[in-house]
């Protein structure tokens, strides 16, 4: 096979972004550099070659495909390496929406709250206890010492702070899920071995 590089298409713009490719080269992950010195010496070899359309016009055609075929691989790393970064970013995103979703449950409820002993003053009548709402009753146990909660608990607060915030009946089965569930599984667990 031969390969006419004079009848292909290299524009100056092509060989720019060919140059800035490699000029650019940097490990797909930060704070960290490629480690592997056949990688290095692969770049700065594709850096040396890709630096004017003279020199990749006068490479031969294996020379062509092993460059086009290390261009490849590094294509592949930092593939696999974009992947894995949108994948923290999906995750990171869904984290944030369940935090403010908990912060827009907890506002509402303390919003409730502070409307709930306004009116209570302006009346100057004692409510009975027995026919308190949810958000005045309601108390959710934390245990701050394992730092901020992981998804899953933050999912499970979220869960109370809305049955809360709806005044629904069923706040007593879940806080005591969650008490049993997340506050406290090892009490569970031990219950079951007796």
């Amino acid at each position: 096979q031969s390969c006419d590089l004079n009848s292909s298409v290299m524009t100056d713009r092509t060989m720019e972004s060919v140059d800035s490719m490699y000029s650019s080269m940097r490990s797909p992950l930060p704070g960290c550099s490629i480690r592997d010195p056949d990688l290095d010496a692969k770049i700065k070899e594709a850096t040396a070659l890709a630096s004017s359309a003279e020199k990749l016009q006068a490479l031969p055609y294996n020379k062509l495909v092993a460059l086009h075929a290390e261009m490849e691989q590094l294509i592949q790393v930092y593939n696999e390496s974009l992947v894995q970064e949108l994948a923290l970013k999906d995750e990171l995103e869904y984290e944030k929406e369940l935090k403010n979703t908990f912060i827009s449950l907890l506002l509402s409820i303390q919003n409730k709250r502070r409307q709930f002993a306004n009116d209570r003053k302006r009346k100057g009548s004692k409510a009975d206890p027995a026919v308190l709402p949810q958000f005045i009753t309601a108390s959710v146990p934390y245990q701050d010492n394992t730092g901020p909660p992981d998804n899953a608990s933050l999912q499970a607060l979220i869960k109370i702070l809305r049955a809360v915030n709806e005044d629904n009946p069923a706040v007593p089965t879940i806080l005591t899920d969650y008490i049993l569930t997340v506050v406290c599984p090892s009490a569970l667990s031990s219950g079951f071995a007796q």
